[in-house]
């Protein structure tokens, strides 16, 4: 697997938004903004960063965190059947995320805890309805400090007491298999 190098969140965004681009019809993919929801031109996908845990440390120096995504899936309150057509849209956007690494190789897990419910509307003249697909994904930030030259490429076993110097011929050395 390649270990690919995240130093922010910007490139995840990034690689986030080149994957939901490719959705048929959405005419925008933005970092979500609750100013700008007047401007929000629909079909659209908002993704929001909503909260980063520390995560589980098992990837060579980086540090782990699970981020918790919400992509806030937006339809004008004028489409025909919104109701219905708004949860067919969350149900789209949670194809596109389930197990998806979005290019980011080992930086990143697949996702966990996919799951949509309703967002926020408003029901006047220029309204909207939302969704909101959430889901917790891994990420290990900064370089990995071991590549594959830092691994030993011999190792020995030696069986206590007779360890060291002293016993070197005692030791076993150990194959692939």
């Amino acid at each position: 697997m390649s270990y690919n190098t995240l130093t922010g969140f910007t490139t995840l965004f990034d690689a986030i938004k080149a994957e939901l681009d490719t959705i048929p019809n959405v005419r925008e993919v933005a970092v979500y903004d609750a100013h700008q929801l007047d401007k929000v031109v629909t079909p659209a996908i908002l993704v929001e960063l909503g909260e980063i845990d520390p995560g589980d440390t098992r990837t060579g120096g980086r540090l782990a965190v699970n981020v918790d995504m919400r992509l806030h899936c937006v339809l004008s309150a004028e489409t025909q059947r919104v109701q219905l057509e708004i949860c067919n849209f969350a149900a789209v956007v949670m194809k596109k995320i389930h197990k998806n690494r979005f290019g980011l190789g080992g930086a990143i897990e697949v996702p966990q805890r996919l799951s949509a419910f309703p967002g926020m509307f408003r029901p006047d003249e220029k309204g909207f309805e939302s969704w909101v697909v959430n889901y917790t994904q891994a990420v290990h930030l900064g370089a990995v400090w071991e590549d594959e030259d830092f691994l030993p490429t011999v190792v020995h076993l030696g069986l206590s007491p007779n360890v060291g110097a002293a016993h070197e011929d005692d030791y076993e050395t150990l194959t692939d298999g």
